[in-house]
């Protein structure tokens, strides 16, 4: 008799493993290899109906965790973006050069929302196509009090976007076995709302929009290779 979750479990535990073997070994940074990004200059400030609204930020952090954040990641853009009818989407990526370790996870939106004292009741797997590619997606929605907020948000390991998991982790031995160290962003949106479906669908549009805007040959951190 065959036990598929203890089967799944045994392959993570491997995976697991063999990212931390990687690690341990010196290997070439691939940020080396391209031009340095700086996420706050190639994400526009304003395109198509959108531009920045100065007033309001992502949700907020106390000064010891944005302390740890900064210490942790090269690099944080947080916008709050605004349309002509008001609609407003906020944005928070952060980068780091090396993705064969576990920084960029501890800011995945259900560990960063949980320590705000929000609860996630909704996580699911979706799909966005945008840059010419079929982009793996999370959403889920964060509720504290009379807040709502749904969140779409993506990874990159390289020249790949991944789901968080299994997936992410398969990714990173891919790159670590061949002596190379990722670097990799991770691309969160929002909005506030209670009509969840409207709000997922003005993210989607927000998103393609952003990505149409940025030139082709400066979308690899954020959205991996051409397909």
């Amino acid at each position: 008799m065959r036990y598929p979750s203890v089967s799944l479990f045994l392959a993570a535990a491997m995976v697991t493993g063999s990212v931390s073997a990687i690690v341990l070994q010196p290997r070439h940074r691939m940020a080396d290899d391209s031009p340095k990004v700086d996420l706050a200059t190639l994400v526009p400030r304003q395109f198509g109906a959108w531009e920045i609204d100065p007033n309001i930020r992502p949700v907020q952090v106390s000064p010891d965790i944005e302390a740890t954040l900064k210490r942790t990641y090269d690099q944080i853009v947080e916008r709050t973006y605004v349309d002509d009818k008001q609609h407003r989407v906020m944005v928070s990526l952060v980068y780091g050069t090396d993705e064969l370790t576990e920084a960029l996870a501890a800011h995945r939106p259900e560990a960063c929302y949980f320590a705000q004292g929000f609860q996630v009741l909704l996580s699911s797997f979706s799909t966005l196509s945008a840059g010419g590619k079929l982009l793996p997606i999370q959403q889920l929605v964060a509720v504290q009090g009379s807040r709502q907020e749904p969140i779409t948000y993506w990874m990159t390991v390289g020249e790949d976007v991944v789901r968080p998991g299994i997936n992410r982790r398969l990714t990173q031995a891919r790159y670590g076995l061949a002596g190379r160290i990722p670097d990799g962003v991770l691309m969160r949106v929002s909005s506030i709302g209670a009509d969840w479906d409207n709000q997922f669908a003005l993210q989607q549009q927000f998103l393609m929009e952003l990505i149409a805007a940025i030139p082709p040959n400066g979308r690899r951190p954020l959205i991996g290779a051409p397909a």
